[in-house]
């Protein structure tokens, strides 16, 4: 009989530890996943690096430790009203208490662009992209690692061929 009330109260009390109410990106993506309005889906790398034409040997380099890309899309907010600010408070909640840091914000007139991911030793893990209005709200969550160097210099790269133009 005490045996059976500890392992009862042990049951009760990890079902409410912080951990197990701790949000992810999935996690979040997953909750709108089949809305009225929404679509999600994940794309595994293997599927899209073969579409990366051979000359932008680059790009494929920097996404070499991208695993997945999990994308979700509420286009049309009028389908339901109040999904988008939803969504949008869910994230900025998940993003208050994760690790996560801002890479860029962008806003102009309505419309807001937000890159966050969490640091690494020379890299960033985790790259979340955020794009939204009154009317749409995309989120892109990159899975893996971009290496900074190569970043760099596929930028540095860029604005070489751009001034050369």
């Amino acid at each position: 009989m005490l045996s059976g009330i500890i392992v009862l109260t042990t049951i009760f009390l990890l079902g409410f530890t912080p951990e197990n109410r701790v949000r992810s990106p999935r996690k979040i993506m997953n909750t709108y996943r089949g809305e009225k309005g929404f679509v999600s889906f994940s794309v595994p790398m293997f599927l899209i690096k073969p579409f990366i034409k051979e000359e932008d040997q680059e790009v494929k380099d920097l996404l070499r430790d991208i695993r997945k890309i999990r994308i979700l899309v509420c286009e049309n907010a009028a389908l339901n009203p109040r999904a988008i600010n939803n969504c949008m408070q869910d994230f900025a909640g998940f993003f208050r208490d994760s690790y996560y840091t801002d890479l860029l914000t962008v806003t102009d007139n309505d419309e807001t662009v937000i890159i966050k991911a969490i640091p690494g030793n020379n890299c960033m893990h985790d790259i979340i992209l955020i794009a939204s209005d009154d009317q749409e709200f995309i989120v892109v969550h990159l899975l893996g690692s971009l290496d900074m160097d190569k970043f760099r210099e596929l930028v540095r790269d860029e604005k070489t061929c751009s001034a050369a133009i």
